[in-house]
């Protein structure tokens, strides 16, 4: 392999930092996720492994704070307002790894040490995060939908393994430009992976959505959450309860207005935005019969997501569907970051109701961040998500793209009513169907309507669950046998050419 020239391992550094901040969070733009491993490799397959630990904890470490800021939290106390930082040693370690592993482990195989190990952090950290997988690599690519349909298969973990690979496998190229003989089948067929993605994708967005029925369906929020009427909305469950009980019966007419209005103009299906509305715990039952009564009048299904404030016990986030005869059908506790609300947990089990507009489901925001639950979903055959929710401006639009994503992988149709947030409608290939930014919205008028395919798309994700991961890690562990007890070539891939050059 031919020498790097060291002189240029500042502008290497730098440049790996700058595409490393733009590769995710609120300023992410898709190829930048793509560079960013790219230009970093360039420095750290150099250097000796403490140098590689330290340069790349402290870049990523930076980088993903300033990006990922009030992601978590807002509240410098809390540890979670650090969260991004402190995942910058782990994936240090994985840079760490490539560089101890990449001149030891010859061949392409190299190439394989880092996208692997990558994967195989995301998908721990998927596993042990309480706030799920928000943030992950391939939420970067949420604008490349030909790309994002890959998740159909291998849920995120394989767009994140062809980002990270795509660096490696170009350094790898680039090293060992001096023999063609080793770099042209290794070159070829890489190009048609890639392509066959590509395709695969480009040929799902033509195909797979047919002509078919579809539901008016729209959303509505009446109030700012996290504006002065939502501090004040809060000011009174701590000091003044019944003022509070008085605003809240205030945001429910307005929310039955709303309902009434969009039933009339033609709405099969109307959904409320998370914590719509605040109410406290003896003034549920009457407000629920009130919400059964419209949707028997107006004849609709109604999706109402009420925060139930207990004074004397835990708070409950909750999400109702109510039938056009008035039945409560769905009835969803919140599970997502239960942890850090403080709100009762749910059981994570979704519900599905069958419906003359398809099979439909129901989940609450967070809930969207824990890919292994939503599967449930694609598992079911559900046709439309409904999904309130409620953000800040921080995760918008990031944090819509993670409901997106789940969409596609499950092949249902999403409905995602976001408080505070960008209200988003998909198809089950992610294309969007209507959105609506609250904070670019004139008024006070947060409503999005969308005509929704009543039926979705099967995917193979349910099915295969995890299977790509797990694939992922038995690769890894594999290569680094080999590298420590000098097995045989052929305990990998035998005669391929993965084989060492």
């Amino acid at each position: 392999m031919c020498k790097r020239d060291l002189g240029h391992t500042g502008l290497m550094v730098f440049l790996g930092a700058v595409f490393l901040f733009f590769s995710n969070g609120r300023w992410c733009f898709a190829l930048a996720a793509w560079l960013y491993p790219l230009f970093l490799l360039r420095y750290t397959r150099g250097q000796k492994p403490l140098v590689v630990f330290v340069v790349t904890s402290v870049i990523i470490s930076a980088g993903s704070q300033i990006a990922f800021l009030h992601f978590a939290s807002s509240n410098p106390a809390s540890i979670l307002y650090y969260l991004p930082a402190l995942l910058g040693p782990v994936y240090g370690l994985l840079f760490t790894l490539d560089s101890v592993l990449y001149n030891r482990v010859k061949g392409v195989l190299s190439t394989l040490v880092l996208p692997l190990s990558y994967v195989v952090v995301e998908f721990l950290i998927t596993c042990v995060n309480p706030l799920g997988n928000t943030g992950m690599l391939a939420y970067s690519q949420y604008q490349v939908l030909p790309l994002m349909q890959l998740s159909s298969i291998t849920g995120t973990f394989g767009i994140t393994f062809l980002i990270v690979w795509f660096g490696s496998f170009a350094n790898w190229t680039y090293d060992t430009r001096a023999n063609f003989e080793a770099i042209k089948k290794p070159v070829a067929i890489y190009a048609l992976i890639m392509v066959s993605v590509f395709t695969f994708g480009g040929l799902r967005l033509i195909f797979s959505v047919q002509d078919q029925g579809t539901v008016r369906i729209a959303g509505v929020h009446v109030f700012d959450l996290r504006g002065a009427e939502g501090q004040a909305i809060w000011n009174a469950v701590d000091n003044d309860f019944a003022m509070f009980r008085e605003m809240s019966k205030d945001i429910q007419k307005r929310l039955f207005q709303a309902t009434q209005r969009e039933a009339q103009s033609g709405a099969k299906i109307v959904v409320w935005s998370e914590i719509s509305p605040p109410i406290a715990r003896q003034d549920l039952s009457q407000f629920l019969e009130k919400a059964q009564e419209q949707a028997k009048e107006q004849g609709i299904y109604l999706g109402i997501s009420p925060y139930i404030v207990n004074p004397n016990s835990r708070d409950e986030n909750k999400l109702y569907i109510l039938s056009p005869e008035g039945r409560i059908v769905l009835e969803h506790y919140k599970f997502g970051g239960n942890l850090i609300e403080g709100t009762v947990k749910g059981n994570g089990v979704l519900q599905t109701v069958d419906t003359p507009y398809g099979r439909i489901s129901g989940v609450i925001c967070w809930d969207q961040d824990f890919p292994s639950v939503m599967r449930q979903a694609g598992q079911s055959g559900v046709d439309i998500l409904l999904a309130p929710t409620a953000d800040w401006k921080e995760i918008d639009p990031l944090h819509s793209m993670v409901g997106m994503t789940r969409a596609i992988e499950n092949g249902y149709s999403l409905f995602r009513q976001d408080v505070n947030g960008l209200s988003l409608a998909v198809n089950p290939l992610g294309e969007t169907l209507a959105q609506m930014d609250h904070y670019n919205s004139k008024g006070n008028d947060w409503t999005m309507v969308a005509q929704v395919p009543t039926k979705g798309v099967p995917t193979l994700y349910p099915i295969l669950g995890d299977l790509f991961v797990w694939i992922c890690i038995v690769a890894l562990i594999m290569i680094i046998i080999k590298y420590k007890f000098g097995l045989s070539k052929k305990m990998v891939l035998p005669h391929t050419w993965w084989s060492s050059r």
